[in-house]
């Protein structure tokens, strides 16, 4: 019987039937004694052969997700007695994030088997390796040319192979430069399937032909069964009675983004009740599930090995993994920046927090676990959710902070935009869960008023969001020195005292009153009561030449009206 192969659609051949069948090579080195269809041939007949490992789907139980990418994922399996269990996807894990747990004895072992399939069964025949020993003929897309008549090859190649003998070997700096061989010896192995050449015995000799020019392949006789080698996860089980085996990792590829819309009653109104609704946007590039309950993760966590993949995934060799280990930076400075970018807190001080008694935010003091119920997402699926909506209390005020103009050794500093008040709103989270970082828009029903960063607030704190720029409220600052003392030493520094006057004047144009919050940044101390005023340290640094504080006013403008706040501080400017 002829078979033809033509552009990869096999006759005569069942497609996408799979058997998986016990190792069928005893050892790599009878590989290269025989022909994988011979080898096939006497696995099958051979009644030594051990019974194949049971093929088991684990469940997606929950997948608890961070904002930067990374996911706690609990998949479960149920072992009925004890036995050998092939896990039917390898978990994409990072290290020593990795974890079994179950009432049974269990082990996990990663380990390459090999599988009988039908030939083209996953359209990727090799022609080299799957066809060896079979007589064939060979026509071209050139219809020009003859068909070549010929046996297909057993071709070997040498291989060389490393085997490192000291972590030194594994430096990164070298790791991508340079291959490491403390032993060399030559092996030899069948022509892999990414060879371009199909080489065949003929009458004459061997025939080297170029794959791509192949239209088509006849094979004298059946093609039959290959035989596949593919990494499978084994776990081991020892139980007297039906057992669930439970798997948790950390892996990535799941994450979701936070976001707030924030309604007003009307784009005028200085204070009254405003609706805040927190939605998330939940991306899936992991893989599919189905009904698995998802938790959405704000906190500030350090994954020290985030970007280190775990030997049990099967996706890093011990050289790609002894780098990465080896890495300063290896989920220490990935990891941090983009957790500090999505939960960054905003700066406040102790005025800022509500009196009385705060809500708890979670399940610890710093990390809090959302649940949103079941949900069955594919791979690359998008879901949006909301997880919630309440009323509050708001407050428009109109903040103008003024930077500091020197530094903390006291000398002077360019500041862009020091001058730029900003309205914004003001309310208590009515959450029960904290406020984690993320876009907040700010609209009436039908009028969009702006959009800002909401910095995480814990339940029963105060935050406030700037919404847009306050055109029609006029702000200057001016400074200058005063008076400079001789040169002198403090805290070790030659430095001089200087004395600097400030004015801050603010004046509202509106046709309402407003209310507004003047602060001013500086390094020095107040030496004088401020009238009017509060003066907030922000830097405690006892060992600083200077100092940070800040100066806060809280004002109530009528229409037209224009304020002007002095005062003087004394700065140590060092030379």
């Amino acid at each position: 019987m002829l078979h033809s192969l033509i552009c990869k659609n096999w006759k005569g051949v069942a497609l996408g039937l799979l058997l998986a069948v016990p190792a069928v090579y005893a050892q790599n080195s009878a590989v290269t004694q025989q022909s994988p269809q011979a080898a096939v041939e006497s696995a099958v007949a051979s009644p030594s052969v051990s019974a194949a490992p049971r093929a088991v789907t684990s469940r997606v139980k929950s997948v608890s997700m961070f904002k930067n990418g990374v996911a706690l994922v609990r998949e479960e399996f149920t072992a009925p007695a004890s036995g050998q269990y092939a896990l039917d996807a390898i978990p994409y894990a990072i290290h020593g994030a990795f974890f079994i747990q179950s009432t049974a004895n269990v082990e996990a072992v990663l380990t390459q088997r090999q599988y009988q399939e039908l030939a083209g069964a996953l359209g990727d025949l090799n022609y080299q390796k799957d066809l060896v020993g079979k007589k064939v003929r060979v026509f071209f897309n050139n219809a020009n040319l003859p068909p070549v008549h010929g046996t297909v090859a057993a071709v070997r190649q040498p291989v060389l192979e490393s085997a490192p003998q000291s972590v030194s070997d594994f430096q990164p700096r070298n790791y991508y430069s340079q291959a490491y061989y403390s032993s060399r010896r030559d092996s030899f192995e069948t022509a892999n399937a990414s060879s371009p050449f199909l080489i065949l015995d003929t009458d004459f000799g061997q025939s080297v032909i170029q794959q791509s020019s192949i239209a088509r392949v006849d094979v004298e006789g059946e093609i039959g069964a290959v035989v596949r080698s593919r990494p499978t996860l084994l776990f081991k089980v020892k139980t007297e009675k039906p057992a669930v085996v439970s798997i948790t990792y950390l892996t990535k590829g799941a994450a979701w983004a936070p976001a707030y819309r924030i309604l007003l009653p009307d784009e005028k109104s200085n204070r009254g009740k405003m609706t805040i609704e927190q939605t998330a946007t939940i991306v899936n590039q992991w893989r599919s599930f189905s009904d698995a309950q998802l938790y959405l993760i704000s906190g500030y966590p350090k994954i020290g090995c985030e970007n280190v993949i775990s030997p049990i995934s099967n996706k890093a060799n011990l050289s790609a993994f002894f780098s990465q280990m080896l890495r300063p930076e290896s989920g220490d400075r990935g990891s941090m920046m983009s957790q500090m970018v999505m939960n960054s807190v905003s700066p406040r001080d102790s005025d800022d927090f509500p009196s009385g008694s705060v809500a708890a935010s979670g399940d610890g003091p710093d990390i809090y676990y959302h649940p949103v119920g079941q949900r069955s997402m594919n791979k690359e699926d998008v879901l949006a959710l909301s997880n919630g909506k309440k009323e509050a209390e708001f407050e428009r005020v109109v903040e103008w902070t003024v930077a500091d103009t020197r530094n903390e050794i006291g000398r002077p500093i360019d500041r862009e935009n020091p001058n730029t008040p900003w309205d914004t709103i003001q309310f208590v989270n009515p959450f029960d869960f904290p406020m984690t970082t993320g876009p907040a828009a700010v609209m009436t029903e039908h009028k969009f008023l702006g959009q800002n960063t909401s910095y995480w607030t814990s339940p029963g704190e105060k935050t406030s969001i700037p919404i847009t720029k306050s055109l029609s409220v006029s702000v200057k600052s001016d400074e200058q020195e005063i008076n400079r003392s001789d040169e002198m030493r403090y805290m070790g520094v030659r430095c001089r005292r200087i004395t600097v006057a400030v004015e801050l004047t603010i004046a509202n144009r509106r046709a309402e009153p407003i209310k507004a919050m003047v602060k001013r940044q500086f390094f020095g101390e107040i030496e004088k009561p401020v009238e009017g005023a509060k003066v907030v340290q922000l830097n405690q640094n006892l060992n600083a030449l200077n100092r940070q504080n800040e100066l806060r006013w809280e004002l109530t403008l009528n229409p037209g009206e224009t304020r002007t706040l002095k005062y003087e501080y004394e700065v140590y400017m060092s030379y």
